[in-house]
């Protein structure tokens, strides 16, 4: 998996647009659908729509969010399977929902940014570029806990037929966001950069509102009356 991970990474950081053609092209496709416009390729460049003066370029290509969500579903989910060959069969649906979901989530983003940013900019009195980049965020965030609940809802359903074992926790994708977004960044050097540090903060809020979010639901959980007062479960130690 981390593997996988590596490659995809590192064939990310020194691609040319023909490169990610496979990632833009049909992104490409799906924020036209949306938007209503066409995009058209430019060597060496991205996918550009002259109506929308919007270009679709390798940094929207969308792969950071394909490896967080690729690492969070292989993961968090792999252990609910026995053996060898269940575990990679289960990797390699991640890669594919992974990939899915990445085009999707892209498509929205942009379509998205295309309509909402420009105007919102304006009457916040900030950049397209701060905007865009917030929109994208809320986005990969909001997607990922989406594919979270999503797939523990499908295992929940499977009842054990095919793959047993502990779910994950679900800030399990928001520590693989923040290690993507973050620490590798950082580890690549980017701590001196201020456009980096504006990001960091940026980052920083929005997963701090998830994991609010994230302990709400928890609370409303142990008191909605699906659990019987007095186990264990309302312990002292739960609440650890």
């Amino acid at each position: 998996m981390f593997l996988v991970a590596y490659a995809l990474k590192q064939h990310y950081s020194a691609a040319s647009a023909e490169e990610l053609e496979w990632m833009l092209g049909p992104t490409s496709t799906l924020s036209g659908l949306l938007l209503g416009q066409e995009f058209e390729f430019r060597a060496g460049q991205g996918y550009l729509s002259r109506e929308l003066s919007l270009m679709i370029s390798p940094a929207c290509a969308g792969i950071n969010f394909m490896l967080v969500a690729f690492v969070a579903l292989a993961l968090g989910h792999g252990r609910r399977f026995n053996g060898g060959v269940a575990r990679l069969g289960w990797v390699a649906l991640a890669l594919v929902v992974a990939y899915a979901a990445a085009l999707a989530v892209n498509a929205v983003r942009i379509g998205l940014s295309a309509e909402v940013a420009r105007p919102l900019a304006f009457r916040l009195g900030t950049s397209f570029d701060e905007v865009h980049r917030a929109v994208g965020m809320a986005c990969c965030l909001a997607a990922l806990m989406a594919l979270h609940f999503g797939a523990e809802a499908s295992f929940r359903r499977l009842g054990g037929h095919l793959a047993r074992g502990p779910a994950p926790r679900p800030w399990l994708p928001l520590a693989a966001y923040a290690g993507v977004m973050l620490l590798v960044p950082l580890l690549r050097g980017a701590a001196s950069d201020e456009a980096f540090a504006r990001h960091a903060l940026m980052l920083g809020c929005g997963l701090a509102c998830c994991c609010l979010l994230l302990f709400a639901r928890r609370c409303r959980t142990w008191n909605d009356g699906r659990h019987e007062f007095g186990t264990s479960q309302h312990s002292p130690q739960h609440f650890r």
